[in-house]
């Protein structure tokens, strides 16, 4: 830097707002960002962004952990409500299949298995509809950031257990909704549910 301020003395004096100073070898990191900012200057080493970094990723994950969260809460309420829904309108289907010599269980099952292939569907729909904002939110990303040496090369990768993670939440969270609806559809009286219908 002073050779540069020698040579440019003459001359009207650029302003920088950045200096990069690669060091030859990485145990010399930690000297060199000392000298530097024995001089004056603010220094940001390689591990210091690293670390900034990881803190924002881990914030970041935190906080789209916690919205998961609340949509397999709210989802879950969600499909019991539209089972419980579902129960009452078919009220004379139950008691038919009931009258017929269907047991409970066999009522509990058929309801139980209808939340499940819904929540399989769900989850299979909500994966792929990740997939693909997860791939335009890195086109945007990438065309929105400056190019720098230690950005990721995809911020949002969806691994196979991630997707079967997603799909294994969506089937258990469908299944646990429906039990309570399940086990009430399972218990209606067959001779008043027709007598009433």
């Amino acid at each position: 830097m002073n050779r540069w301020n020698r040579d440019l003395a003459d001359e009207e004096s650029p302003t920088y707002i950045q200096l990069n100073v690669v060091a030859e070898r990485a145990q010399d990191v930690d000297e060199i960002a000392d000298q530097v900012e024995s001089l004056g200057y603010t220094v940001a080493t390689g591990r210091e962004i690293a670390s900034r970094v990881r803190t924002l990723t881990n914030i970041l994950q935190a906080a789209f952990g916690l919205i998961g969260v609340v949509v397999l809460v709210v989802a879950g309420i969600g499909i019991a409500n539209a089972t419980a829904l579902s129960i009452m309108e078919r009220r004379h289907e139950i008691g038919v299949f009931r009258s017929v010599g269907a047991s409970r269980n066999d009522i509990r099952v058929l309801f139980l298995c209808e939340a499940a292939l819904l929540g399989l569907v769900g989850s299979g729909i909500g994966v792929v509809v990740a997939i693909m904002a997860s791939r335009v939110a890195d086109q945007v990303l990438d065309r929105a950031l400056p190019a720098l040496p230690l950005l990721p090369e995809t911020f949002f990768w969806l691994s196979w257990p991630i997707v079967m993670a997603g799909l294994s939440l969506g089937f258990l969270v469908s299944v646990v909704a429906a039990v309570s609806p399940a086990l009430r559809a399972a218990r209606m009286d067959p001779a008043r549910v027709l007598r009433t219908t």
